[in-house]
């Protein structure tokens, strides 16, 4: 059991509508009310959210068990398992990038998916690494980031360059002498940081004229990345961009 320091405990996570919405595919991309929607199909994007959902909901678990009862038996597992076993699939290795959407015939409708959703399946990976429950897991999850981390190279945009070095940050937590994974780390942390220099103001520090969405992983993966660079001028801006944004959307 883990210690609350004093507080108290948060609730068990609640899982129901994950399993609602995961078949022996992956996750449903759209429920009507709470009923799957299978109309839309799947895609890769949010395949590695339930992905990265499953081994930290894991992980936090209170109840272990043996080993074997965990790998055959446990529902949390095997659903992680069956993501992971979909972003594999979903891997194009004609071209190193993943596919994104499939509809619910498992008929790919893409051989590229968006740079978004190929960052984010990097961002996944790299938490499976980390966080593995079982050496299946961490076994595809490692190699299949080796395979597609290096397509992050040709990113432009800067939510999918935030989404894998998040998932770089994490895979370096468990492989942390990786030379590839390092000079990637620190070569899009470099981007990233010169394109907030150029575009922050004192009255507005951040990377763009506007606030859309997944806002606050810009300075989380600016400041990861300095940490663990040690990085001082980076890690300044990545706090800056951060008590900015909170201040202006609270």
């Amino acid at each position: 059991m883990r210690p609350t320091l004093g507080l108290d405990p948060l609730p068990q996570v609640d899982l129901r509508h994950l399993f609602t919405l995961s078949d022996d595919t992956g996750i449903l991309q759209h429920a009507t009310y709470g009923t799957a929607d299978l109309h839309h199909g799947y895609c890769v994007d949010d395949v590695a959210r339930a992905l990265l959902a499953a081994v930290t909901a894991y992980e936090l678990r209170d109840d272990p068990d043996e080993e074997g009862v965990r790998l055959y038996q446990d529902p949390l597992l095997l659903s992680a398992q069956r993501y992971l076993a979909f972003v594999a699939y979903a891997f194009n290795r004609e071209n190193s990038r993943f596919r994104n959407f499939m509809a619910f015939d498992r008929s790919w409708l893409e051989e590229v998916g968006s740079q978004d959703s190929h960052a984010r399946t990097l961002w996944a990976l790299g938490v499976a690494v980390r966080r593995a429950p079982n050496d299946s897991i961490l076994s595809l999850a490692d190699d299949l980031m080796n395979r597609a981390a290096s397509a992050a190279e040709s990113f432009d945009a800067i939510r999918p360059i935030a989404f894998t070095l998040m998932g770089l940050s994490e895979y370096l937590q468990a492989r942390p002498d990786t030379a590839w994974a390092v000079d990637l780390r620190d070569r899009l942390a470099g981007s990233l940081h010169a394109r907030w220099r150029r575009h922050a103001v004192d009255e507005w520090p951040w990377w763009e004229d506007i606030l859309t969405w997944g806002n606050a992983k810009l300075p989380n993966a600016l400041l990861a990345s300095g940490v663990a660079m040690e990085d001082e001028a980076m890690i300044d801006a990545a706090l800056t961009a951060s008590r900015w944004l909170t201040e202006v959307q609270t």
